[in-house]
């Protein structure tokens, strides 16, 4: 068997390290090397690692002379790998005990690029974990086609995670795809897989619970002030256009109208989160100027073919709004969606803290 490179980040993270660390030291597949990437951790992050470093020497320290933030402290980690496969781990997530061995065996066996596991939603203060439900037909079985059938995944057709976590890839097709870490912190993630998946030749999804998603963790509030301003919907937009382009580069026709369809459902979901007065103040009036500056973007042109391609947008008043650049048309309809969900944003803003209170 081959040796495996785990890349851990960690900020913030010393209440959640040694639950992480533990789940790595008692993983049934033993031939592994844990990178545990330090991001300038102003807490005991360091001190913790060390203990650990100092009892195995499988386990690295990777101590940033600077805050690199998410990406940047994964792909700093890659620089270290020294193995045929590589997978991450968030810095406040576990494995469970055959994540390794379940992952690694059919890559080895089937000369797989990619192997993906399953993965719960983990309320660990409540000791309640949630199944999460990936769309997949051929689970346990190599792919060779993988590019074509689950690329759209990575355009709103939501098929299977995009998250880094809980997968296994053959480190060279990672420096082969010349993979860059992204400045802004949006959907890095999904950015990683846009620019890898194309150079992924087959993979397996593995019908196997191997990887605790910490929901609520220290990672689920760092971007809190991120979603709930103007720039998400900007940075959206930036997405937006450069997943057009890959479409383009690679003749990938079948994402074009799941794109439409996130694209609108992004515009919908930013703009409501920032729609939070009424009309006619000089508070909302600033943030229609903001939209109106958003919809001038030439690219919105693109979903009038929503609306013929869809039959369920035909009629769709938010997408007559984008089209005719109707901005406070989009305000008001963004601003009802809102008030409709108030004692939803409620429960789950109380859930959050409730969680990371416990956490």
């Amino acid at each position: 068997m081959a040796k495996i490179t785990i890349i851990a980040n960690f900020y913030k993270s010393e209440n959640f390290i040694h639950k992480l660390v533990e789940s790595v030291l008692a993983q049934t597949y033993t031939d592994w090397e844990l990178l545990c990437v330090n991001d300038c951790s102003p807490g005991r992050d360091k001190d913790i690692i060390l203990k650990y470093v100092a009892k195995d020497k499988r386990i690295r320290l990777i101590d940033n002379k600077v805050n690199l933030g998410i990406c940047k402290a994964k792909m700093e980690g890659l620089k270290h790998a020294e193995s045929k496969y590589v997978t991450f781990i968030d810095g406040d997530d576990w494995y469970a005990p055959e994540a390794l061995q379940r992952m690694v065996e059919p890559a080895e066996k089937y000369n797989l690029d990619m192997v993906v596991m399953n993965h719960y939603r983990a309320l660990p203060s409540f000791r309640y974990n949630k199944k999460i439900v990936q769309n997949i037909e051929e689970w346990n079985t190599p792919i060779y086609n993988s590019f074509e059938k689950y690329y759209v995944n990575f355009f709103g057709e939501n098929m299977f995670s995009s998250a880094y976590w809980g997968m296994l890839f053959r480190r060279d097709v990672i420096i082969e795809s010349g993979l860059k870490p992204q400045e802004n912190v949006f959907a890095e993630d999904l950015a990683f897989h846009l620019t890898v998946f194309p150079y992924v030749k087959s993979l397996m999804f593995v019908d196997y619970y191997g990887y605790y998603w910490r929901w609520g963790g220290y990672s689920a509030g760092k971007k809190s002030t991120f979603w709930t301003s103007e720039i998400g919907l900007r940075r959206s937009n930036e997405f937006y256009v450069d997943r057009m382009n890959l479409i383009d580069k690679y003749n990938y026709k079948k994402a074009y109208l799941p794109l439409l369809r996130q694209q609108r459902k992004d515009v919908l979901n930013y703009v409501s989160d920032f729609a939070d007065t009424k009309l006619g103040t000089a508070e909302t009036n600033k943030k229609i100027e903001f939209i109106s500056e958003i919809l001038d973007g030439m690219f919105y042109e693109k979903l009038s073919d929503l609306g013929k391609m869809d039959p369920i947008f035909a009629d769709d008043k938010l997408l007559k709004c984008i089209l005719n650049k109707d901005a406070k048309g989009v305000y008001q309809i963004c601003y009802d969606k809102r008030k409709s969900e108030f004692a939803k944003r409620v429960i789950r803003w109380l859930l959050h803290k409730v969680i990371s209170i416990f956490n």
